[in-house]
């Protein structure tokens, strides 16, 4: 199988490496961007060519989640991680240092690497979580084990769509981010974006959710779609803010999640002390 391999130019590059040896012993193909890459080269045309050669066989992307790899506004992973999520090409993340992984890819369950980092100083632990890796890759299991896949479980993200369909090509608006960074230093708690059907308000903030690190969670409306009814909002937005922020991952982990995803009553809810919020 075509694999591209999504990593961050860091500490972590000799575990790509290993990552990579370990995948073509077993007959896969890695497109890794050290092997093609060469000073004055066009960075931008080799990363369309290796996501063009692994989707001409529907292979898979590999992200490795590091502190680089997904540092924002300027991670080049995100822009590659916008273009592969354009092409539906399926997305297997490897945390491999704690990290926020992006809004966009948040819903998946990812592959927990910490402890096998590095590798040859680990090499039973890697052992395992590389085959659970090739079942991923081969089979399309995932490893919903632990927190992570109960929260998954009682909190279902929804999937949106608008991440892979407008930022490959967003561009510009850059009036809106200096109104966005006035906003952050004002204190002022909601900032109101208005305009006309198709004007891009979707596209900006998708754009602004990859972009921001201060963002911690998004809902798209859409008209008519019962599958982004507002208890499913509630849930997909409390899912997302679990994987942004350790704290809160933490609380909702110590309370009673399936007594709150069986809760229908979207005016009032419960805190953990039991008084009723509106």
């Amino acid at each position: 199988m075509r694999i591209f391999l999504s990593y961050g130019h860091d500490e972590h590059t000799s575990f790509a490496l290993r990552l990579k040896s370990d995948l073509e012993r077993r007959d896969h193909k890695v497109w890794f961007d050290q092997d093609r890459l060469k000073p004055g080269a066009d960075w931008e045309r080799y990363i369309e060519d290796g996501l063009e050669w692994v989707s001409a066989e529907r292979g898979k992307v590999l992200m490795l989640l590091t502190p680089h790899s997904v540092r924002r506004p300027d991670g080049y992973c995100l822009n590659e991680l916008a273009r592969a999520c354009s092409r539906q090409l399926t997305v297997i993340p490897l945390m491999v240092s704690t990290v926020e992984p992006p809004l966009s890819i948040c819903r998946i369950q990812w592959l927990d690497f910490r402890d096998s980092v590095p590798a040859g100083e680990h090499e039973v632990k890697y052992a395992s979580r590389f085959e659970k890796l090739l079942e991923a890759i081969e089979h399309n299991r995932l490893d919903f084990e632990g927190a992570q896949a109960r929260l998954q479980s009682c909190l279902p993200p929804i999937e949106y769509d608008e991440a892979s369909r407008h930022l490959p090509r967003f561009t510009g608006r850059e009036w809106v981010m200096r109104e966005v960074e006035s906003w952050l230093a004002s204190g002022r708690r909601v900032l109101w974006i208005t305009g006309e059907a198709g004007i891009g308000k979707s596209a900006l903030a998708a754009w602004l959710c990859d972009r921001r690190p201060e963002i911690a969670g998004a809902h798209y409306c859409r008209y008519g779609n019962a599958n982004r009814s507002d208890r499913k909002a509630l849930l997909s937005l409390a899912y997302q803010l679990t994987t942004q922020l350790p704290d809160y991952q933490s609380r909702l982990n110590a309370s009673a999640l399936d007594a709150i995803s069986a809760e229908t009553n979207i005016r009032g809810y419960r805190d953990v002390s039991g008084q009723t919020k509106p």
